[in-house]
């Protein structure tokens, strides 16, 4: 099985090497990325397909009702959670899915895909010359330790920043300065519900 990891890792190493080639023909370089790149992420050394070991990625509706049957029984849509009336009306039901991402985001470790592009960029000679536009709601790519922070963009933002609508309080990287840590959801999963909703008061 060594032998077979390995013979993957130098062919892939030749794919890398093709693909910065054709990299140095161009000026710069543009990394997109979305919460597929995110999804394949192990959750404290589990495989990512294990169930329940897994960063969601709902990708509409059936995604959501997948992950959270619950949800299903009550017909809250993915639409739903991104409606701001919703987070108002329904603060148990959003923080019951976004406080699973938020506690399974949390226990996320960057796969070797995170190392892949850094190299890509190194052996490209891009180092300078390049910009990561990530889709995702996450923070893998800081968390990798790989790339520049100046030159990422999260086009959602992360569920790691929090900030209240009431005071304009704003709390960035909440797992990483110990907010979150005595924080804990009380992730109904039969009903649904978080027992636990964040306030800045």
């Amino acid at each position: 099985m060594a032998i077979i990891n390995f013979i993957k890792r130098i062919m892939l190493q030749s794919k890398l090497k093709k693909a910065a080639q054709a990299i140095l023909k161009n000026h710069s370089l543009l990394i997109c990325s979305g919460s597929g790149f995110t999804a394949d992420c192990q959750l404290d050394g589990e495989s990512p397909s294990y169930e329940g070991h897994h960063v969601p990625v709902f990708r509409g509706t059936r995604g959501l009702w997948r992950e959270h049957p619950a949800l299903r029984n009550q017909m809250v849509t993915f639409d739903n959670l991104q409606e701001h009336s919703f987070f108002t009306d329904n603060p148990h039901k959003y923080w019951f899915v976004y406080g699973d991402l938020f506690e399974k985001l949390q226990r996320a470790e960057p796969h070797q895909g995170y190392t892949d592009l850094a190299n890509l960029i190194k052996l490209s000679g891009k180092k300078d010359k390049h910009f990561v536009y990530h889709d995702g709601v996450d923070k893998l790519y800081q968390e990798s330790g790989r790339f520049d922070v100046n030159k990422l963009v999260q086009a959602k933002g992360s569920v790691m920043d929090w900030q209240c609508k009431k005071c304009s309080l704003l709390l960035e990287d909440v797992a990483d300065n110990g907010d979150s840590r005595s924080f804990d959801f009380g992730l109904d999963r039969i009903n649904g519900l978080a027992q636990g909703v964040p306030t800045c008061h």
